[in-house]
């Protein structure tokens, strides 16, 4: 039978079921056009939310108000159709309890502070953890320091060729950015070398031991791959030290090293996340055993501040440093006025007037600075000590300088809300320690391991995109 003799209601149905199939095929063709417009406008909220986040985040922790603000014009400079959602949080670590984790309090306020404890989902609802961080819901409007920023939003997408099937639109679905300012409960891998400063001399007292474990729960905090230390002493280490203590300090104001351990990877060989306590560090590496006996002896040859200061900027400047993009950085932690009566050599600046001896160490920081070295400082007990009695300038001010990371060099002095000058009450601490800056102080030994956590974590700065718990 040829096409002519169908039967001609044969021919129109085949006709109908073309027309049909045309019909769905052209549908199917507009869908999928669609669709890939649907992906495309979903990829396209999800970047805006990510540089929202992390615009709001840069404002962290000392302006949640800015922080917001931030995060809304950017997304809507990018897209003027978002309008995200914006919340905040404080993350900090997390530490085991038991089967499950718990937030470790040590980072509150240093690192940010959602409030008073307890930290718990009942006191905070919607608090949550994980084997790293904890995420504790966090309100700027009352007063609280977060520093990490949550972004929300969902589009509606207008279809173009649907609609002839009877489909208008469709849904990127709820699409969220997180982005948190500073080391956010952990230390990021990115490498750095630094220097660590620490003052060990007579004034100390039995809070060298806490500078001891200070020190030591910092080295668990990094990742040796990453994060390269040197260790340095105020006052000077012998020059003939056993390698089992190379941080035995001299009897002499005017000889051995202030950098005691150059530069080491191989300080912690289990690097545990989260940190032990105690931590526990390499048995045979010289960075570890010097630091696990730094704590044996307090140094009796006075407290110099610029001769330690240039010595880690000349060890950061030197052949043994890493090239960039490796970070370099310093911390340097005191608790006394500066007591130079003698000549250290070497071409080391001193001076016995305590007011020249605290520009010196300002000057040396500025060098180092220069050099493209960040300087983070901590003030231990310091609270109204002044560099030369008197009307003199205050240590904490040289100290806030030194660390200053202003174009004209200008100290932080109550950046944290109006609790006043100082770092003698826990507003003042609170204030001073979370407002973003290099300068950090605290008069409790106690504070000294977790306020030296928060100096790396500064030296991370910068914000970056987290997942929460």
């Amino acid at each position: 039978m040829t096409g002519s003799d169908r039967p001609r209601d044969e021919r129109g149905a085949i006709a109908v079921i073309s027309a049909v199939v045309a019909v769905v095929l052209f549908g199917f063709a507009a869908l999928a056009v669609d669709l890939a417009d649907l992906v495309n406008e979903r990829q396209e909220l999800h970047d805006t939310l990510d540089m929202a986040a992390q615009a709001g985040a840069g404002k962290l922790p000392a302006d949640g108000a800015g922080a917001r603000a931030a995060a809304l014009a950017n997304a809507h400079a990018n897209d003027p159709d978002a309008s995200p959602d914006v919340d905040f949080f404080c993350v900090v670590g997390s530490k085991a309890s038991g089967s499950t984790y718990v937030v470790d309090t040590t980072h509150i306020p240093l690192s940010c502070n959602p409030g008073s404890a307890p930290y718990t989902a009942s006191a905070y609802p919607g608090l949550a953890c994980n084997g790293r961080i904890c995420a504790i819901p966090c309100v700027p409007e009352q007063g609280d320091l977060c520093n990490t920023l949550r972004v929300r939003d969902e589009k509606d997408v207008p279809y173009v060729f649907a609609p002839v099937i009877g489909v208008d639109e469709g849904e990127t679905g709820s699409l969220t950015s997180v982005a948190c300012q500073g080391a956010c409960g952990s230390i990021p891998a990115n490498p750095i070398d630094m220097v660590v400063v620490g003052d060990r001399t007579g004034s100390m007292g039995s809070a060298i031991r806490n500078l001891e474990d200070a020190i030591k729960g910092l080295l668990e905090y990094l990742t040796p791959s990453q994060h390269r230390v040197a260790l340095g002493t105020i006052g000077r280490s012998s020059g003939d030290a056993p390698l089992s203590c190379k941080s035995r300090p001299s009897t002499s104001k005017s000889s051995g090293p202030w950098i005691p351990v150059g530069f080491s990877s191989t300080y912690d060989d289990t690097d545990v996340h989260p940190p032990t306590t105690p931590p526990v560090l390499s048995a045979s590496d010289p960075l570890a055993l010097a630091v696990d006996c730094i704590g044996n002896t307090s140094s009796s040859t006075g407290t110099y501040l610029a001769a330690p200061m240039r010595a880690a900027r000349e060890l950061l400047a030197s052949s043994a440093a890493r090239p960039a993009p490796v970070r370099k950085a310093i911390i340097f932690m005191t608790d006394g006025e500066p007591n130079e009566d003698t000549n250290p050599g070497d071409g080391y600046p001193y001076s016995s007037n305590g007011t020249t001896a605290c520009n010196n160490l300002v000057n040396e920081a500025a060098s180092a600075k220069n050099a493209g070295i960040l300087v983070v400082t901590i003030a231990f007990r310091l609270d109204g000590t002044r560099c030369n009695g008197g009307g003199s300038a205050l240590v904490t001010e040289r100290l806030a300088t030194a660390a200053s990371n202003r174009p004209d060099g200008t100290p932080s002095k109550d950046d944290g809300g109006g609790a006043g000058p100082g770092c003698d009450t826990t507003a003042e601490q609170n204030g001073e320690n979370a407002d973003g800056d290099f300068f950090f102080c605290t008069p409790t030994p106690e504070a000294l391991a977790p306020l030296f956590q928060t100096a790396a974590s500064a030296i991370v700065q910068g914000t970056r995109l987290i997942r929460l718990p």
